[in-house]
């Protein structure tokens, strides 16, 4: 079972506002098993309860201005965290007002519910309030965990909904009614018509129906660039920045290397193995290098490893030095016709070019660069946290800097001295002694 929304139409009596008395309703959202979301304490009665009381019109006209940036947007965060926490980071409002139902309640209770694109799947997560004995909330949600949808089912749930209110209010007269019928019927259309466009548009952060976030001239720049560019290659590009502005510049600098460069990677040698999508990136990354490790029997403590990869895989080391990318591109792996697979970008310290080598690997050796070149870039979509994570477990393992440490905790000279040992940053020893548990920071 998927993600659903079960409506349960009530009477309000002594609702005077006509559009929340007609959407007066018990709301039940299901995750994966039929696992009860909105399972919730009321305090009043002093009862666990599976669902929700109150108007469902205001989660309704969330979707429908969301809903593109629901099903195409990817996360601005490396991991999951709850709407509350979020919010109290001015430049992630933007997101959180498109991806955190928090931000649809308007007066009433709906748990805290983020969803984002991850790949080729929804993620959906949900944070509870927290104990009883810690908040005054009448009512407080309970449930808490990440479950990966596929994209089709989310979108059905999600316009099943809308049609089930829809249907509801069909007999409203009302200026807010017909803003959202009219809303969500330009939705419907542009499905058929815009689709291209719309999913673009979502996946920079942006509204594609406001004038103001994605005025004509951009989105005729839009459609301009991103048209030319091959699929998956566009996609690095959308994921990785948030203007029309940043999609222009990565247009652009993929221009500057001319249409060659454009061209997917000879497979050779490498077995194309993909993920499955669904748990965590971090876990997929990991997993994946523990797997080369074993397939060209190398010990977690052997180091430098870089040589002997590169000959095994067909993935030249050295980079091709072009000019530089944008500020959030990393590189991109890329071949011309006939030629073994090589890196674009900037030149850059062994440590840090060792890193966008290994990620480069990834793209390469999972079969994620069989269509066309990709880019390496910083964004927090699924395949970009697969590579990091990748990268990370490939350079340092986590067992070699376990059995590096000295005690349970760790000071950051230790961590300078492992991280020389492994000739990578010492902030990727930090991020794999904190990922894996390994030891308190001192």
């Amino acid at each position: 079972m998927s993600l659903s929304f079960q409506v349960e139409w009530l009477d309000a009596p002594g609702v005077s506002d006509i559009v929340d008395s007609c959407s007066w309703a018990r709301l039940v959202i299901l995750g994966a098993d039929g696992d009860p979301l909105t399972r919730c304490f009321d305090r009043k009665t002093g009862q666990t309860r599976e669902g929700v009381y109150g108007s469902v019109f205001a989660l309704a006209r969330w979707i429908a201005d969301s809903y593109w940036n629901l099903l195409y947007e990817a996360p601005r965060v490396p991991r999951a965290r709850s709407g509350r926490e979020l919010a109290r980071y001015p430049g992630l409002a933007p997101w959180l007002r498109r991806h955190n139902m928090l931000t649809a309640r308007e007066g009433y209770s709906l748990p805290d519910i983020s969803l984002a694109r991850d790949g080729e799947h929804i993620v959906v997560w949900s944070f509870p309030d927290g104990p009883p004995d810690q908040n005054n909330r009448p009512i407080q949600f309970l449930h808490q965990g990440i479950s990966w949808h596929s994209v089709r089912e989310v979108d059905a749930a999600l316009q099943v909904f809308m049609g089930t209110v829809l249907e509801r209010l069909r007999d409203v007269r009302h200026a807010s009614v017909d803003d959202l019928r009219a809303d969500w019927g330009a939705i419907l259309a542009s499905r058929e018509q815009e689709r291209d466009l719309c999913e673009w548009a979502a996946r920079l952060g942006l509204d594609p129906y406001d004038p103001d976030d994605l005025p004509q001239a951009d989105e005729q720049l839009l459609i301009a660039r991103m048209a030319a560019v091959p699929e998956d290659l566009r996609g690095d590009v959308l994921d990785a920045t948030d203007s029309v502005a940043g999609a222009r510049s990565g247009s652009d600098w993929l221009s500057q290397l001319g249409a060659g460069w454009g061209a997917a990677p000879p497979r050779g040698n490498a077995l194309v193995r993909r993920s499955n999508g669904v748990g965590s990136a971090y876990e997929a990354g990991y997993g994946a290098a523990r797997l080369i490790r074993k397939e060209q029997s190398l010990r977690a403590s052997d180091s430098p490893i870089l040589g002997k990869l590169a000959s095994a895989y067909g993935l030249q080391f050295e980079t091709e030095v072009v000019a530089a990318p944008p500020d959030f591109v990393d590189g991109l792996l890329a071949a011309m016709p006939g030629s073994s697979p090589v890196i674009l970008g900037e030149d850059l310290p062994h440590e840090d070019k060792s890193f966008r080598w290994s990620r480069a690997l990834y793209l390469w050796r999972f079969g994620h660069s069989s269509r066309s070149a990709r880019l390496i870039t910083r964004s927090h979509g699924r395949l970009q946290q697969e590579s990091r994570a990748f990268a990370a477990e490939l350079l340092a393992p986590a067992a070699a800097i376990r059995s590096a440490l000295r005690s349970n905790v760790v000071g950051d000279d230790e961590i300078e001295s492992i991280a020389k040992t492994f000739g990578v940053r010492a902030k990727l020893v930090r991020h794999q002694i904190e990922n894996h548990d390994l030891a308190m920071m001192e």
